[in-house]
């Protein structure tokens, strides 16, 4: 075997994620490239760049974090790659990797960079590159709720092209709002059986049995491969140690110390300022503007009743080991051991479905595939093998139900969950990233978080309550509980070096989160240095808030401490749009942005001054326009250079953007809308010669035969919430529903 290895060709597969989603997929893949290479699957942040020009093939998976900047185990590799190609740039403050991938990404639909050396190379043919001799395709996981949409995926494949190497297959993209797997298994057979052509192995490969390793991996789960083992007298898992070793990287203990509603209670919503003390620890560093990872629980409730629901189950609290049975060659032969499996540590099943596992997110198509063998009824096994394999009718049960573990277990009755198959398949509990919303230097040992605690019904109001786990969990548990956390800087939205230039700040609702944390180290600077000097400017910019809200009296959530600011001359002003007050018409953060467009045009044209934005992405989009009449009004600009403009601010890092896709609460279109986007992308790459339309699956009677699969005849507005980057995290909601109220 060894030998027959030796002979084959060598095929990296590399991926980045924050999620874990891109390294299932890639472990996926791998199954079906070793049918006919020597695969092997590498995190991006483990792998030597030094190597990438001696590979033969290469194959990318890999989300987008945030504003379009790869994940955090991406950034190394994303640096390397730039400084390959543009050695000269190396080290330049003016000009990053995270500037080029959104420039990747706007030069794909008509976007424009005056970098004039960076168009030449664009235009060189690249054959004799430093990888001129390798082959690569890539598969982009993003959300079309977010600007710059796949966008490091697009930088990965722009960049290998810029250094010689060949695609042998285009580049595509899984969006997951619609469609993503089904997009994966279509690239995965499409690619594989274009490397065996490129390679001139097809005579000798079974296609359809290499890429029946879609729905059967190494990982698949068999009663006789995977095993709960109790551990008598055993210790349970400590948490944040386990969280650290499980998705490599730092997490740390802090203590919840105070949590403060910042609503009023005649409102209907509420919003937490949840502060956490770092208990000095060293690693726990940050800078204003820079995000904090919080690793939650999930809801008691809702784990006991997954916990009741188990077949064969040990005791809640027994301590167990996960084991695998793997198969180990020696010079003797091959032996099969258990082992104990690597994403699961010694625990209890109940801290395993707490902190550990995702027990909230629809299960994938894959998943319900797993599933639909282990019901005893025909209909609940035909149902689920339905959605497993029409990615139409999952798409609309997923968005219409979003339903958790407990509600499929409810919905498909006669299935019986072995332990060791939720403690094997489910995917991982993520963190929730936060703006932090204090500074370092003014609340010592500390980190603030400000957050909306996210609560909805689906099927448009009408169906079970589901909360956020991370704001839900911050919201209940007791003072003095340990948070697991991990900071995540964020240096394109930190505060200028240079404290005499002007600073703009627009953010409504949680959107004023990270500007909390810069008007609080404005505060000690200027404690600090009464008289800042840069040059031949001296005194502190200008710092201006543009805050937005429905009530001012409800929902103005730092009404008394801008206040405050304001008269201590931190704030030079501050301005609220209100968009609900009784007796007035609505404005948004963008009227008043326009109102002022004589101050912001001198701000940030005449004066250099720095622009932030932080909130949803329609928000930004809004203010991004209006910026741009502001600069063609009071500058003289047509329509195209405006926009141009806004681009240079923020190739030159002097437009900051901390923004968050589609929200639950806030307008009913906005779901619907990223959602037909998506659909219609989605539908126009499955069969580009036909034009997209809104057709969905039949519809299929649900067990109580008062729901169905297919077109919801109740639009559904606020499933598909994108909870933040900076004031939340780039996951799909993951949340708990509770019983709707009998009508």
């Amino acid at each position: 075997m060894g030998r027959a290895l030796a002979r084959r060709v060598k095929c990296t597969i590399m991926y980045a994620t924050e999620t874990g989603k891109s390294e299932r997929f890639a472990t996926t893949l791998c199954e079906i490239f070793k049918h006919a290479f020597d695969a092997r699957v590498v995190c991006m942040d483990s792998y030597d760049v030094i190597q990438l020009e001696h590979e033969s093939l290469v194959l990318v998976v890999t989300s987008t974090f945030g504003n379009g900047d790869p994940p955090e185990n991406g950034e190394v590799l994303a640096k390397s790659l730039f400084e390959m190609k543009h050695p000269e740039k190396s080290g330049s403050a003016n000009f990053s990797s995270s500037s080029y991938i959104r420039m990747s990404v706007s030069s794909e639909h008509g976007g424009h960079t005056d970098d004039k050396e960076a168009n030449e190379d664009d235009n060189l043919t690249m054959e004799s590159g430093p990888l001129g001799n390798v082959r690569y395709s890539v598969f982009a996981l993003g959300s079309r709720a977010y600007p710059h949409f796949a966008a490091f995926g697009h930088y990965m494949d722009k960049i290998l092209t810029e250094l010689g190497a060949e695609c042998i297959h285009n580049i595509v993209e899984g969006d997951e709002l619609c469609g993503q797997e089904e997009s994966f298994r279509n690239w995965a057979e499409a690619v594989f059986k274009d490397a065996c052509e490129t390679f001139c192995l097809g005579d000798d490969i079974n296609i359809t049995e290499a890429t029946g390793a879609l729905s059967n991996t190494d990982h698949s789960w068999t009663p006789n491969r995977f095993r709960i083992t109790p551990i008598d007298n055993g210790k349970d898992a400590d948490v944040c140690k386990s969280l650290a070793t499980i998705h490599s990287k730092t997490v740390l203990p802090c203590r919840l110390m105070e949590r403060t509603q910042l609503q009023s209670n005649e409102s209907s919503r509420q919003t937490i300022l949840a502060k956490l003390n770092t208990q000095d620890s060293s690693e726990l560093q940050y800078a204003p503007g820079d995000h904090v990872g919080i690793f939650p629980a999930n809801p008691p409730d809702l784990v006991d009743a997954i916990l009741s629901r188990l077949h064969n189950a040990p005791p809640p609290d027994q301590i167990v080991r996960t084991e695998i049975l793997t198969e180990v060659s020696t010079p003797l032969g091959s032996s099969k051991n258990w082992t104990q499996y690597e994403k699961m540590p010694v625990c209890s099943m109940r801290t395993g479905l707490t902190r550990f596992l995702d027990v909230t997110t629809p299960p994938s198509q894959a998943f319900l595939q797993l599933l639909a063998t282990l019901t005893s009824r025909d209909i609940d096994k035909e149902r689920m093998e339905l959605l497993a394999k029409d990615s139409k009718a999952y798409e609309d049960w997923r968005y219409d139900l979003f339903p958790n573990m407990l509600e499929v277990l409810d919905q498909f009755p006669s299935l019986k969950v072995p332990p060791s198959l939720l403690m094997t398949q489910l995917p991982l509990l993520q963190q929730r990233f936060y703006s932090i919303s204090s500074s370092p230097m003014e609340c010592v040992g500390e980190i603030h978080a400000t957050m909306a605690v996210v609560k909805y019904r689906t099927q448009n109001g009408a169906g079970l309550e589901h909360e956020g786990v991370c704001s839900g969990w911050l919201n209940r548990c007791d003072i003095g509980a340990i948070v697991p956390c991990a900071v995540r800087a964020a240096p394109s939205f930190h505060l200028p070096e240079d404290q005499t230039l002007p600073v703009i700040m627009v953010g409504p609702g949680t959107g004023i989160a990270p500007f909390r944390s810069f008007w609080q180290q404005r505060k000690v600077d200027r404690e600090m240095n009464p008289v800042p000097s840069h040059g031949d400017r001296k005194g502190w910019g200008e710092m201006y808030l543009y805050f937005g809200c429905r009530k001012n009296n409800i929902d103005n959530i730092y009404k008394d401490e801008l206040g405050q600011m304001k008269a201590e001359k931190v704030l030079t002003d501050y301005f609220v749009s209100l968009s609900r007050e009784a007796g007035q018409p609505k404005v948004y953060v963008q009227d008043i942005l326009f109102k002022n467009a004589a101050m912001t045009y001198e701000s940030v044209v005449k004066r250099g001054g720095h622009f932030y934005v932080c909130g949803d992405v329609s928000m930004a989009n809004d203010v991004t326009k209006t910026l741009e009449q502001i600069l063609a009004h009071y500058g003289g600009m047509k329509p195209e250079e405006a926009k141009n403009f806004v681009l240079k601010l923020k190739d030159a890092n002097r437009f900051h953007e901390d923004i968050f896709g589609v929200s639950i609460q806030k307008s009913t279109e906005a779901g619907d809308k990223a959602r037909d986007q998506s659909q219609r992308a989605w539908k126009f790459i499955d069969n580009p010669s036909k034009p997209a339309s809104k057709e969905t699956a039949k519809p299929m009677p649900l067990p109580d035969k008062k729901m169905a699969i297919g077109k919801p005849k109740v639009p559904m507005k606020n499933i598909f919430m994108k909870q933040r980057v900076g004031p939340g995290n780039t996951s799909l909601p993951s949340t708990h529903s509770k019983a709707s109220p009998s009508k």
